[in-house]
């Protein structure tokens, strides 16, 4: 593969090296890419050997004064000699990602995001479309980096984005589906964006088609909306269709199919699964407000937290399925029976289990 900003990027774990590290791993765009890399206020006490025939190891750096500056082989095989480095050599550089997302947004034509968004690792580059999607930048490392930092990304925005990477080294089939189901589309920029002189990037002519074709197709995707909110919504349409077939049941006592019961009781327990919260978990706060209707404050009680956490729980639930849930109340009954047949005697136990751990916390979330 031939060394170019975008496969570089992902080659230096912590995005930041001495000036010769990011010229052996930028290659032919080093040039170009120099205006992208700030000092910092570090310094390193080794350097990699520069001698023709390297002998692999990091050489010793030995101050003999401040203009005497010197990098030692001590490898008892090869004894490579010395190499003489001025005092920016040792200077560790780091990518410059917000000037590099700035460039990107300039060539995709974005509006500027305004306000940081706390929490999270990716550079923000712009909003794009008439609904506003935000555009983000991410320099992953490994897959479950990046698994990571979708998770905090969707904790923190519950619109589809795009988020553009580097190259797909990291985009596993696991990573696709995350961004998947929030509705969320990817796109790497190796091989659609160039360095063509200092600090400046521009679009390859021939990928045009391709970025045009991404772009429409997440369009309509967002205009479709994400696919937990159509099931949910696919879920309501049943309901609601037979509640109108059996008008004299009562709201809370309203009767559908198993496999819908079980699809929307399916689908509040991945959610639980997919948000990383300290007791008590979102599926406890579900049956104790949705099953056993108790009220925030009781639940605040029983599972010795505050009542923010609870209705933080709460709102999570809603946003995420997009049905608030006070509306799953209704079908309260359903529930407590479906999981009583899904789960006999071994729920109950699990349950009563969690409660009692549940009740094991404190009032401080970690997400």
């Amino acid at each position: 593969m031939k060394p170019n900003l975008w496969n570089s990027l992902e080659m230096l774990s912590t995005q930041a090296g001495l000036l010769v590290e990011w010229k052996a791993e930028l290659g032919a765009d080093f040039a170009a890419a120099r205006v992208f890399l700030r000092p910092t206020q570090q310094q390193v006490e080794s350097y990699p050997c520069q001698h023709s025939n390297p002998c692999g190891c990091r050489h010793r750096v030995i101050f003999e004064s401040p203009e005497d500056v010197c990098a030692v082989c001590e490898c008892e095989e090869n004894g490579c000699e010395a190499i003489q480095l001025g005092p920016t050599d040792l200077i560790v550089y780091t990518l410059d990602g917000r000037m590099l997302a700035a460039s990107i947004r300039r060539v995709f034509h974005l509006d500027e995001i305004n306000g940081a968004i706390e929490g999270v690792r990716s550079y923000p580059v712009g909003i794009w479309g008439v609904r506003r999607s935000r555009v983000f930048f991410n320099v992953p490392i490994s897959e479950s980096g990046l698994l990571n930092e979708i998770d905090r990304l969707c904790a923190a925005i519950t619109d589809p984005f795009v988020l553009l990477t580097p190259t797909t080294r990291f985009c596993t089939p696991r990573v696709q589906q995350a961004l998947r189901r929030q509705g969320c589309g990817q796109m790497p920029l190796d091989g659609t964006l160039t360095l063509t002189a200092p600090g400046v990037v521009e679009l390859i002519p021939s990928a045009k088609s391709a970025v045009d074709a991404f772009l429409g197709d997440f369009g309509k995707q967002v205009a479709q909306g994400k696919p937990l909110e159509l099931a949910i919504a696919r879920v309501e349409a049943k309901l609601d269709a037979i509640a109108k077939s059996r008008s004299q049941v009562a709201a809370n006592e309203e009767e559908f199919p198993a496999e819908v019961a079980r699809q929307a009781l399916a689908l509040v327990k991945q959610l639980d699964t997919e948000n990383r919260l300290k007791k008590p978990s979102i599926l406890t706060v579900f049956r104790l407000y949705c099953i056993n209707e108790m009220s925030a404050t009781e639940i605040a009680e029983q599972c010795c937290c505050s009542k923010a956490s609870i209705i933080k729980r709460l709102n999570i639930l809603a946003r995420k399925t997009g049905m608030p849930a006070a509306k799953l109340r209704r079908y309260s009954a359903q529930f407590e029976r479906m999981e009583a047949e899904m789960g006999d005697w071994r729920a109950k136990r699990i349950r009563r289990r969690e409660l009692v751990d549940d009740n094991i916390t404190d009032d401080t979330d970690a997400d």
